[in-house]
């Protein structure tokens, strides 16, 4: 993909971009059972919450087989109000001792700061950084580090800094890596 590729998909994304809902993540995992499905869904759908996104998965290799599930859920319109949110939490945890089902919710902080770390390979750079721009990647991105320079001129159409972390070649590799590590 070249440059303008890049762009005109950055673009793309930027303009189809959908406002940053108030979202929640709901990570289970219980003996596996039927009905937990359509359970948590009624319950979040009782809160007036709409599933963004739904993957589970039972895992049989275990003995009693577990069930796994992770939903992604908007709770801008949530029925109690987005500033009582214990109380889907309480009714979360109701259902989850029918289930015998340990969960954790966590809800969109703001936004992270993380550092994207390289090497020669310019595709998921592009990738992640497209992706940061158009708010896809809810975070911020400060700076490339890489150990090598040459993808400094992606992070600059970027604006992101760029930090370069070279090793002396006539150093033994473990302790090249060590000063590389040490230095991040």
């Amino acid at each position: 993909m070249g440059i303008n590729s890049m762009v005109a998909a950055s673009c793309f994304l930027k303009s189809h971009m959908h406002r940053i809902l108030p979202a929640g993540v709901l990570l289970v995992q219980c003996p596996d059972a039927k009905g937990v499905v359509a359970a948590l869904a009624q319950l979040l759908f009782g809160f007036n919450c709409n599933i963004l996104q739904s993957d589970q998965f039972s895992d049989e290799t275990l003995q009693p087989s577990r069930f796994f599930q992770r939903i992604h859920f908007d709770f801008s319109d949530v029925s109690v109000g987005t500033g009582n949110l214990a109380v889907l939490e309480r009714a979360v945890d109701e259902l989850a001792r029918r289930y015998e089902m340990d969960w954790k919710v966590s809800y969109r902080p703001k936004r992270k700061r993380m550092a994207v770390l390289v090497s020669k390979m310019d595709h998921c750079l592009f990738d992640l950084l497209i992706r940061q721009r158009s708010g896809e990647l809810h975070c911020d991105i400060p700076v490339v580090i890489s150990n090598h320079p040459d993808l400094q001129h992606v992070a600059k159409m970027f604006n992101v800094d760029f930090e370069h972390i070279g090793f002396k070649r006539d150093l033994d590799k473990v302790i090249a890596k060590q000063q590389q590590e040490a230095a991040l």
